[in-house]
């Protein structure tokens, strides 16, 4: 071998490397004995030592225990080998099944005598390791291990098992109430919630399970699914149809039955011509129902009819009417009410409008003008006077008030009526009318005979009814004691006589008295004479 420096210095060395053959040792495979037996272990001849496990230097080594055993050798050329063995030693099998058991009908129990054994004899001829318990009865197994052989029994109770039956799958009606019941008696119940009821209340749509346990221990389980039918109608929004059309009502596909109001009818759809509420109830597959109702309204097609062209009287008022109903009026293009008042000479226009239809009518109004009549101002009428009343002339009709008919009404004392003096009479020229009334009152003057000037603010002058003193133009009134002396006078009557003669009142007694009165629009003169007598005068 040539090695180089890293300053480039060189140098050499030989080695003589001589090969021997390998030494061939085998002590045997692993192996297992059985309990008592004994194995000698050789590991040859024509080697120079021998080293055991145990630093025994034999070439043979008797082993009787379980364990790893080796051996070392050298032969003549100072080579070395090593060797090694595993040795197991089995007893006699033993094992058990355990004690007796119970088994819930339904289960099964995996009897096993262990493993490690060579060969497995079960009570009816089956070799596997496993044995399956489904019934009851007694069983029993042999094994082997190659030294031996062993057997157990073991007897297995089969128990009934518990056999809950919440039914098959079903449907409920929204709203309704289920209550699953497993069925039988058990000795403890446990539902997929936790509850621990013997019954379980469904509103909701899902899977339910319940868990039972009987007398013996054993349980068992089921489960249900639950579904909730919700059927729904809609027959839409509240409606109207116009008179003389018809709405179909469509309760909608997929029921198994129908049911409608008021008629009774029973198919899917149902023709409505008249206004009313209308329901329905259908119902499915599952016997869930449904229902809905809607409210039809029935309107008429609108009439717009205002007549003929109307005239009305002057200062009268008109009133047009549309047709009564669930309408919308519009008099002259503006929204109004049913009724509208012409006030004069006018045209007007009227639409009717509803969901149905929208028409229109129109008229002329025309004013025409009242007749004229006026019987002049109220008068009052003197006895001997008669007052011609005048309705004026060219009328198609006249009425007064006693049912006369002419133009000129006259009025005396003869038919005056002091309690009704009222006179009126109506005017026609055309279809208008007019009126006028007077009052004519018959002329009489009323003066007391007694006062009493004592302060009591009652009867205290000497005045007339001022009631009875229309129509007096001028007057005089004098008042004379009984030797005929005048004690009072006035051209002022109405504002009366206190009793006074120049400032102190007169004596107690009986006075007479003249009264000069000018009336009516002729000045007629009258003269009344009568008595008057002062009483309880506050001296």
């Amino acid at each position: 071998m040539q090695v180089t420096s890293a300053i480039g210095c060189v140098s050499t060395d030989t080695i003589h490397i001589q090969l021997f053959p390998a030494i061939q040792l085998d002590i045997g495979s692993d192996t297992t004995l059985c309990e008592g037996d004994s194995l000698y272990l050789n590991a040859g001849g024509g080697f120079v030592s021998y080293v055991w496990q145990d630093n025994s230097t034999d070439s043979s080594f008797l082993v009787n225990t379980s364990g790893v055993y080796w051996v070392t050798v050298v032969n003549n050329n100072g080579c070395e080998k090593t060797d090694s063995i595993s040795v197991s030693f089995v007893s006699n099998p033993e094992f058990t099944l355990g004690e007796d058991k119970t088994l819930c009908d339904g289960d099964e129990l995996i009897l096993n005598p262990g493993s490690g054994f060579i060969s497995y004899l079960w009570q009816n001829g089956e070799t596997s390791q496993y044995f399956t318990v489904t019934e009851t009865g007694y069983y029993s197994v042999t094994v082997s291990n190659g030294c031996g052989q062993a057997s157990d029994t073991i007897f297995v109770q089969v128990l009934p098992a518990p056999e809950p039956d919440l039914g098959p799958d079903t449907t409920i009606c929204m709203g309704d109430v289920l209550i699953l019941e497993p069925g039988g008696s058990f000795s403890s119940y446990l539902w997929q919630d936790n509850s621990t009821l013997s019954f379980y209340s469904v509103t909701n749509a899902g899977t339910y399970t319940v868990e039972v346990e009987n007398s013996f221990g054993c349980a068992a389980s089921d489960e249900i699914f639950v579904n909730i039918s919700d059927p729904q109608v809609n027959l839409g929004e509240d409606s109207f149809i116009c008179e003389g059309q018809h709405i179909v009502l469509d309760a909608g596909p997929g029921f198994v039955s129908y049911l409608w109001m008021p008629d009774n009818s029973t198919n899917q759809t149902l023709v409505v011509i008249d206004e009313e509420t209308y329901s329905v109830t259908a119902v499915d597959g599952f016997g869930c129902e449904a229902t809905d109702e809607i409210l039809i309204s029935l309107y008429p097609f609108p009439i717009a009819d205002l007549g003929g062209d109307k005239e009305i009287c002057s200062g009268d008022t008109l009133v047009l009417a549309g047709p009564p109903g669930d309408f919308t009026y519009y008099w002259n293009g503006q929204p109004a009410g049913q009724y509208y008042t012409v006030f004069g000479s006018a045209y007007v226009t009227l639409s009717v409008v509803n969901l149905c239809d929208s028409v229109s009518d129109a008229i002329q109004v025309t004013e025409v003008q009242v007749p004229e009549v006026y019987l002049g101002l109220d008068e009052v009428i003197v006895p001997g006077q008669t007052i011609d009343l005048n309705a004026g002339e060219g009328h198609d009709a006249y009425l007064w008030q006693d049912g006369a008919t002419g133009q000129f009404y006259t009025v005396s004392e003869s038919n005056i009526d002091p309690e009704h003096p009222y006179y009126y009479v109506d005017v026609w020229e055309g279809m208008c009318k007019n009126s006028d009334t007077i009052k004519i009152e018959l002329f009489k003057v009323w003066v007391p005979n007694v006062i009493t000037p004592n302060g009591d603010e009652y009867n205290n002058l000497f005045q007339p009814d001022p009631e009875k003193w229309q129509a007096v133009n001028k007057h005089k009134m004098t008042v004379f004691n009984r030797w005929g002396e005048v004690v009072w006078e006035s051209e002022d009557f109405p504002s009366g006589w206190d009793g006074k003669q120049n400032g102190n009142y007169v004596a107690e007694g009986s006075y007479f008295w003249i009264l000069e009165t000018f009336y009516g629009k002729d000045n007629i003169k009258r003269t009344f004479k009568g008595s008057l007598t002062v009483l309880g005068i506050n001296k």
